[in-house]
């Protein structure tokens, strides 16, 4: 009977630890989730005290923006499709982004392959911003894909004025970005 209790008093202490562990620790470390339903279905995490879901542009699929004195920063998500092509989808990958890049007249600082929360992909660095192209899986023959877009604007010569945060907030939600809905 003794060892009965004793096993009972110690599962009730378990599941009280869990409750009060998820109680307090919040899985998205009080980010909040942005969740596109269509197709693509991908998640987005974001500060909402320094970044904020926008009107979006012609062919986004979703706009933040955030903005601190002088420093504005944007974060875009378009769907794109990938020429047709043999062999994997990683191969293509920088085919892909040096043509997207020449096409809109990008002068590239960094060019190198990404993951970003398992996806595959490619990402873009220039002055002012970053691209990266993601697919959603290595699969043979992928060619949807996603165009991610930070940009940062401000003035030549100023200082960012605290817009550090803002910056960094954007970042995160760049870097949180994944392919489907189930996400804590």
């Amino acid at each position: 009977m003794r060892n009965r209790v004793a096993a009972a008093l110690g599962v009730a202490v378990v599941v009280a630890a869990g409750v009060y562990v998820l109680a307090i620790r919040d899985p998205l470390d009080g980010k909040t989730r942005y969740v596109h339903d269509g197709e693509p279905v991908f998640t987005v995490l974001y500060d909402d005290e320094q970044v904020a879901p926008v009107a979006r542009e012609p062919g986004e699929l979703l706009r933040l923006r955030g903005a601190r004195r002088e420093l504005v920063a944007t974060l875009s998500v378009r769907r794109t499709q990938l020429p047709p092509y043999d062999g994997d989808v990683v191969g293509v990958l920088p085919v892909f982004a040096d043509n997207y890049a020449r096409e809109r007249g990008l002068r590239l600082t960094t060019d190198t392959r990404a993951r970003i929360n398992g996806a595959p992909g490619y990402e873009l660095g220039y002055a002012g911003g970053t691209t990266l192209i993601l697919v959603p899986e290595e699969a043979p023959g992928t060619r949807d894909a996603i165009v991610l877009t930070f940009a940062e604007k401000q003035p030549p010569g100023r200082d960012q004025g605290g817009g550090q945060r803002v910056s960094l907030a954007m970042r995160s939600a760049l870097r949180s970005f994944a392919f489907g809905a189930d996400r804590d």
